[in-house]
């Protein structure tokens, strides 16, 4: 990445600087993760993404510049952290350093995936605990805030001595699948029972007839033991015969639990299988495994970007959170509450 001021000539150059300039605005800087991303949301907050330039260097090591000043202002880093995930880790604490030397009054992180959240304890005796390491290290960098979405376990937010804001992709997620799903008989599954939590929170935004209440649709739960045995109708706990299953995960990674759950519940009986996540790894085989689950709807979001073969999946939505990123990022500049956000 490199400075994008020397790629403009006259009037659009002068636009951009005298937008770089203006103190009103947050600063928002870009890693090689997430760009577009940052481009969406910078635009949409009347300014542009500042100049940064990230440079590899024949042994492999990183080095990171920002093209202009960020003397006492509030910066935004916006940086995915998927794979690679230790380069882009490694980009992302180079900027909160290189910030914290040219005197940035704040240093706000916007990591809408948020890698090694899900080593969050010791599942062996002798393991380590990635995800508080993950913290100390972006705290000790120089960084005063993290903004995420939907941590695989939101306790990890404990780990972080600094404000952490864990935003639902619900929030983006659950007005455009109502709008698709008007008049369906749906159930809303989870596909483990660790999962409950979620589905109840995006049932809960649903809301789909205005009273607020967590009870409007029929949920379902997958035995994901049951199901990876090949339990079939006896891993569904829950009557989903000829009703439209939505299965509401926080992301597909793999895809074998997202395989086991659609087969189990075809087994029960589903008249259709959709599903909605926030974070599309999409890791190994699992772009196969999708295109082959035969699944009505598979909407997600681009807190990780999609590549043009997962779009050109059937049913495939993609839903942007960079509205609701620019949302929170005034709202934090202003110092004003995040309370609306959270519902």
């Amino acid at each position: 990445m490199t400075d994008k001021l020397g790629d403009l000539e006259g009037r659009d150059a002068d636009i951009v600087a005298s937008s770089l300039l203006r103190r009103d605005l947050p600063v928002v800087l870009a890693g090689s993760a997430s760009v577009k991303l940052a481009e969406e949301i910078a635009w949409g907050l009347g300014g542009y993404v500042h100049p940064v330039e990230i440079e590899t260097f024949a042994d492999g090591e990183i080095g990171v510049e920002i093209g202009a000043s960020v003397r006492r202002r509030q910066v935004f880093i916006v940086q995915s952290l998927y794979a690679p995930v230790q380069e882009h880790l490694m980009e992302l604490l180079l900027l909160i350093d290189a910030c914290r030397r040219a005197s940035a009054a704040e240093i706000n992180l916007v990591v809408p995936y948020l890698a090694y959240s899900r080593q969050d304890r010791k599942a062996k005796p002798r393991s380590a605990i990635s995800a508080k390491l993950v913290a100390r290290m972006l705290e000790t960098a120089g960084a005063d805030r993290l903004i995420t979405f939907d941590l695989h376990s939101g306790q990890v937010q404990g780990f972080y001595e600094i404000p952490c804001d864990n935003l639902p992709g619900a929030d983006v997620l659950a007005p455009v699948v109502q709008r698709a799903l008007l008049g369906d008989d749906i159930c809303l599954v989870a596909p483990d029972a660790s999962g409950l939590d979620r589905v109840r929170a995006f049932m809960r935004r649903l809301d789909a007839d205005g009273d607020e209440r967590p009870d409007d649709y029929p949920l379902a739960v997958v035995d994901k033991r049951k199901a990876r045995a090949g339990g079939g109708a006896e891993a569904v706990i829950g009557e989903v015969r000829g009703m439209h299953c939505v299965i509401v995960d926080d992301m597909i990674a793999t895809a074998v639990s997202l395989m086991d759950a659609v087969n189990a519940l075809r087994s029960a009986g589903a008249s259709a299988v959709s599903m909605v996540v926030t974070h599309g790894l999409f890791n190994g085989d699992a772009l196969r495994k999708v295109a082959g689950a035969g699944l009505q709807n598979l909407w997600l979001t681009d807190t990780v970007p999609v590549s043009e073969d997962i779009r050109s999946l059937r049913g495939v939505k993609v839903v942007s959170v960079a509205p609701l990123l620019m949302k929170v990022i005034k709202r934090v500049s202003l110092g004003d509450s995040l309370e609306e956000i959270y519902g």
